[in-house]
């Protein structure tokens, strides 16, 4: 008999290893910066307020001065201010738009004159007869129009109310009361899409315009946080220490750096994240310490006392949770033995990112939607995967979109449901490869003898196209270069 203590233990466990695969830490502060705090507790105005950070005093505990007052909070309570209004509601802080007025996507909020349009006064009546919030069109990265969830409307409630009026002398009406609590519920309960396709993001929230300066190729370079750390630098010291890179990306110490080599940097770059997710989990599965982690780590540390119980009480089958575990960790082994190494535990937990792992993701995404077994995704377990038909009264206008969407892109051969291949164009697809056009492009303008590779003489000669100079200290940019 498993003890309850070992049971809960294992299962706050079995949750945190499967929430830390997709994970990962905020990026830090920069003294002076510019944010916005959390409300504190009481405040029930659900607005972020406008302060600047002026301490680090922990790995993720910061000092801010709000309102000439001095906080000490923890970073998932602060927030980059993006945007130049003072206050901002605290449920879709996340979702600013950057460009000039204040816009939310799936949010109607006032709007925000940007320079040049006349602005109205807080207190001082609309213009017009009726004036009506501004809603900023959001689109899907697939060029769809995404429209919010219909929210609970006065109207409803007024219906409501007056049936209730209605039947007040009547028995029936506790019944009735709880028929109208279900009413309220279906129509506030926001929509909620399933996302499943897997996109590459952006090297830079730069625009590309060597122009103007070549910041876009520094983060693609080094990463975005990494590329800060050059700007402080003298050239020579940028230069040296570019140096020390170039022979780091020379993966076959030839003397030269090719378009791969230089593809494979970038990527690798643009994927710390992953890199120090995995390093977290690390040390939780290599019980042993060999540096290593087995499949028999991974089983016991993650389902533990599960597999003695075959009846667990929360309604999971972790034997087949287990199972599904153990073929993807077999996929990500590359060399068969049963252990991994951090390029093939990190493969094993983040498949998405390596092309050799491109078959399970299909695979594991196909056992999900497919409710028949028949090995296909027809259209009702297409939709069925991403709404529920049963939370909502009436089928939202996104709904009909993803039909069409099925019909005319994703059954491409119009048998009315998606094979293997089908299902691998949809939620793995061909996108732009921005690391290899960024690794053509700096290949391009450092070339300058054109034999279509680059020594490190060229690479040095054009070392402003790489990395920054003039700004802040190096730091730790080489010793986390290490990792790749």
């Amino acid at each position: 008999m498993v003890g309850v203590t070992d049971k809960l233990r294992h299962r706050k466990q079995l949750a945190k290893c499967f929430y830390d695969r997709t994970a990962r830490d905020l990026p830090e502060l920069e003294v002076g910066e510019t944010i916005r705090m959390k409300p504190l507790p009481g405040d029930h105005t659900g607005l972020w307020r406008l302060g600047t950070c002026l301490q680090r005093v922990a790995p993720r505990s910061y000092l801010v001065d709000v309102g000439g007052s001095l906080y000490r909070r923890n970073r998932v309570d602060l927030r980059v201010a993006e945007q130049t209004n003072q206050n901002m509601p605290y449920t879709h802080l996340d979702e600013l738009d950057h460009s000039p007025g204040l816009r939310v996507r799936g949010a109607e909020l006032r709007h925000e004159p940007t320079e040049g349009e006349a602005s109205t006064p807080p207190n001082s009546p609309a213009r017009g007869p009726n004036p009506t919030p501004v809603r900023a069109n959001t689109y899907s990265r697939v060029g769809r129009l995404c429209k919010p969830p219909d929210r609970l409307t006065l109207h409803t409630v007024h219906i409501v109310s007056g049936i209730i009026s209605q039947l007040d002398r009547m028995e029936i009406r506790p019944l009735l009361m709880c028929f109208a609590l279900c009413v309220v519920y279906a129509t506030s309960k926001p929509t909620e899409k399933k996302e499943r396709i897997h996109h590459d993001a952006p090297l830079s929230s730069r625009e590309h315009d060597d122009a103007q300066g070549f910041d876009y190729d520094h983060d693609a370079f080094l990463g975005q946080k990494e590329a800060k750390s050059f700007d402080d630098l003298s050239p020579e010291e940028s230069k040296r220490r570019l140096g020390v890179i170039v022979e780091k990306i020379d993966g076959d110490s030839d003397g030269f750096v090719t378009e791969v080599e230089l593809k494979a940097w970038i990527k690798k770059a643009q994927k710390k994240y992953i890199y120090e997710n995995v390093d977290r989990q690390w040390k939780d599965f290599d019980v042993n310490n060999d540096g290593m982690i087995s499949w028999e780590e991974y089983r016991n540390v993650t389902y533990g006392t599960y597999l003695d119980d075959p009846e667990p009480d929360d309604g999971n089958n972790y034997q087949h949770m287990m199972a599904r575990d153990e073929r993807r960790f077999k996929m990500a082994d590359q060399n068969g033995d049963q252990i991994a190494n951090k390029e093939e535990f990190t493969a094993f937990l983040h498949p998405e990112e390596y092309d050799h792992m491109k078959d399970i993701v299909v695979l594991e995404t196909m056992e999900d939607i497919d409710k028949n077994g028949d090995g296909f995704i027809d259209l009702n377990e297409y939709i069925g995967d991403m709404y529920n038909h049963e939370d909502e009264m009436e089928e939202p206008d996104w709904v009909a979109t993803e039909r069409e969407q099925f019909s005319e892109f994703r059954d491409k051969n119009k048998d009315g449901k998606m094979d293997r291949e089908e299902t691998m164009d949809w939620i793995l697809p061909s996108d732009y490869d921005h690391a290899e056009a960024e690794a053509k492009h700096l290949v391009y303008e450092s070339d300058s003898n054109k034999d279509g590779k680059l020594s490190k003489e060229e690479i040095l000669n054009k070392y402003d196209l790489f990395v920054g100079s003039q700004a802040t200290d190096f730091g730790e940019a080489l010793v986390r270069h290490d990792e790749f």
